[in-house]
């Protein structure tokens, strides 16, 4: 293989490492939906949930519950720390999320489960 080829080889693969590596894991999709929730970055937060949910519910739903989050998080001060745990292997994973509040409110447990949608893990409805 001349030098030119072997270049070209190396920069494909570091390319595939580089996107693969870049892929959100499910727990870090659950911690990132509840941080786009905290921020009141709606759209952000619609954008981890299942097309399925969106269908189910549909938009303006999704945004009443969404937005009543925010404000719930507002009033306990805050995130300050999101412990997940997910079991499973393929393309699904359910567990818990435990979510710790700044303030004075007490961890909030939701029951979770990611499927894996057009390549990314979302946020779907239990069974």
């Amino acid at each position: 293989m001349n030098a030119r080829r072997k270049w070209v080889a190396t920069v494909l693969l570091l390319s595939v490492i580089l996107i693969t590596g870049c892929a959100k894991s499910p727990e870090s999709t659950v911690r990132s939906f509840y941080r786009a929730v905290e921020k009141g970055e709606l759209t952000e937060a619609r954008s981890y949930v299942s097309s399925q949910i969106l269908q189910m519910l549909g938009e303006a739903k999704i945004s009443v519950a969404l937005s009543g989050e925010t404000e719930k998080i507002g009033k306990c001060g805050g995130i300050k720390d999101i412990d997940v745990k997910l079991e499973g292997k393929g393309q699904v994973r359910s567990g818990i999320a435990v979510v710790t509040f700044a303030g004075q409110c007490p961890p909030s447990t939701e029951k979770v489960k990611m499927i894996k949608e057009d390549g990314k893990w979302k946020l779907t409805a239990e069974k």
